[in-house]
């Protein structure tokens, strides 16, 4: 796990409410203005199909951080029963008719 951020404390306060999960990848806080701070909770998880490892932000807060303690967040903290987000490898993609480029262009009206 990494962690980037202008101030730790933030990041830690929030992890200590949220839980550390085993796939957490990176907790970050940067200070968007004054004392509030955009709080990203990256995790990382794998899927069948692919041997890498797919990394997202599954959860965000805005926080207002008095240099103590958090005063608020939105959405509230509170601790997550199970952080980890499920990575939907077997979408369904919509398909459609592939039309060769003879048949394009004699829809089109060109010739």
């Amino acid at each position: 796990m990494t962690t980037t951020t202008d101030t730790p404390e933030v990041t830690a306060l929030v992890l200590d409410v949220l839980g550390r999960p085993s796939n957490l990848w990176r907790a970050e806080a940067k200070n968007v203005f004054d004392n509030c701070y955009r709080v990203n909770i990256w995790l990382e998880t794998e899927t069948s199909e692919l041997s890498i490892p797919v990394r997202e932000i599954a959860h965000s807060y805005f926080v207002i951080y008095d240099g103590e303690k958090i005063v608020r967040s939105n959405p509230d903290l509170e601790p997550i029963k199970d952080l980890k987000k499920k990575v939907y490898s077997k979408r369904k993609l919509p398909t459609r008719e592939i039309k060769s480029k003879a048949e394009v262009i004699s829809n089109s009206g060109v010739l």
